[in-house]
């Protein structure tokens, strides 16, 4: 029975790595949307929506990331353990606008906001944890950051549909 119990949670955790694995690779493949709109309306909706306001600061907290300009037609991406990524808008050759949103660097690692301040056994034991997560390359953000991008397209279209003229 203890050797049942035992191939079950080596399989569960070989899951979860691969799981993990796969959406780091989706994360840094990132999401790719054309939108009808041109690069400064698109420009100045992701500004709206992430940059400047209440619902911008809601929305950082909430989610944990932060979207700051780069230039007129990018932005810069970063989550509160140190992922970072950004989001790229550019004219589509067909007419229109495409946007980017993808993932530059993954933190790996345990997150950084559970570590303990003083030593002890929690302290060692979340220390074995950093250790094996860095041995085994997961990213505890990958998720996050995955559907974060996502969201982009609809917070543009919805942010857009605000603003369009009646």
């Amino acid at each position: 029975m203890v050797a049942v119990i035992a191939v079950l949670v080596v399989g569960v955790l070989v899951a979860a790595v691969l799981w993990n694995r796969r959406n780091a690779a989706r994360a840094m493949a990132g999401e790719r949307f054309e939108l009808d709109h041109s690069v400064d309306e698109v420009s100045r909706a992701l500004a709206e929506a992430y940059c400047s306001g209440g619902n911008a600061a809601l929305n950082g907290f909430a989610r944990r990331f932060t979207v700051a300009p780069v230039k007129a037609s990018s932005f810069r991406v970063t989550s509160a353990i140190g992922d970072v990524g950004h989001i790229r808008v550019r004219p589509s050759p067909g007419g229109g606008t495409v946007v980017e949103a993808s993932t530059d660097e993954l933190y790996i690692g345990r997150q950084p906001m559970v570590r303990p301040r003083r030593p002890g056994p929690w302290a060692l034991s979340n220390a074995v944890v950093h250790v094996t997560y860095r041995a085994l390359g997961i990213t505890p953000n990958a998720g996050r950051m995955k559907r974060f991008q996502r969201s982009v397209g609809r917070h543009l279209t919805h942010q857009l549909e605000r603003h369009a003229p009646v």
